[in-house]
């Protein structure tokens, strides 16, 4: 079997997802949060006087994680180590002008990993792990938080605070839509272009951001100068026989070209 990576592109018109400004377009986006809750946020569960609990995104210097964002209130709070920690800054709100199209679903750690006819909503980032978002119901409250996936079974399942304490739940809902994502960060340092050899691939494919999932794999986030434009596409790692190893591109006659020239995006840490 030999490894293949097979680069199928499109163009995002000037690469907003890559800078510093907000992305008024359909899907969801990551803004940022300053204290008052955006009039398009997306409530994610309640407290225990029923009024919103928002989704929020924080980056601690080392992961993004999941975090919940009360009415009034500046701080954003979310589990990391079996602990409830409380934030004030690098605070992002998950926003959208199409609430319609998002559905809480219910699962639980083995059957969130074979969801396949809908779009998880991906949360955040921590090495060898996917991070979803997730909410359940604990004393009262509707919290919300980061489910884990892909990575040990006994750390799996969704991580959520209550009273200053992390708690772990193996049964929960889990946010999905059919909806369009944009990459977008304040500090584009954190990214990195590399270009992939069979060695990165082996050894790198954790740092790889991941753009999306198909037929039971991962997609991952590309780009190739061609005919005087730079494009963005998906980057498909596949393993087909008898063929030697190479980088596709899918061409306008549906046939396979191979380049070598692509550039993946990954992590830089």
């Amino acid at each position: 079997m030999a490894t293949y990576l097979i680069l199928i592109f499109f163009t995002l018109y000037g690469m907003c997802g890559l800078v510093k400004a907000d992305c008024a377009i359909g899907g969801y986006y990551w803004k940022d949060f300053t204290g008052e809750i955006p009039s398009d946020a997306l409530p994610g569960g309640k407290d225990v006087n029923g009024k919103p609990i928002y989704i929020g995104q924080i980056f601690n210097s080392r992961f993004l994680i999941p975090a919940k964002i009360y009415e009034n209130d500046k701080k954003a709070y979310y589990e990391y180590g079996g602990k409830e920690h409380v934030v004030t800054e690098n605070i992002k709100i998950l926003s959208t002008q199409y609430p319609e199209q998002v559905e809480w679903i219910p699962t639980n750690n083995e059957e969130i990993q074979m969801i396949t006819n809908k779009h998880l909503v991906i949360g955040g980032f921590e090495p060898g792990c996917t991070t979803y978002i997730g909410r359940v119901r604990h004393e009262g409250e509707l919290s919300v938080g980061k489910a884990l996936a892909d990575n040990q079974p006994n750390f799996s399942g969704l991580y959520v605070t209550n009273d200053g304490k992390g708690l772990r739940h193996t049964s929960f809902e889990a946010i999905t839509g059919e909806i369009t994502q944009i990459l977008y960060t304040q500090d584009p340092k954190q990214f990195k272009w590399i270009r992939p050899n069979d060695e990165a691939i082996k050894s790198l494919t954790n740092k790889f951001v991941r753009g999306g999932y198909e037929s039971g794999k991962y997609t991952y986030v590309g780009r190739l100068r061609l005919i005087g434009e730079v494009s963005v596409g998906k980057v498909l790692i596949n393993e087909v026989a008898n063929q030697r190893p190479g980088w596709y591109i899918a061409s306008t006659d549906k046939k396979q070209q191979v380049y070598t020239n692509f550039e993946v995006l990954t992590f830089n840490s």
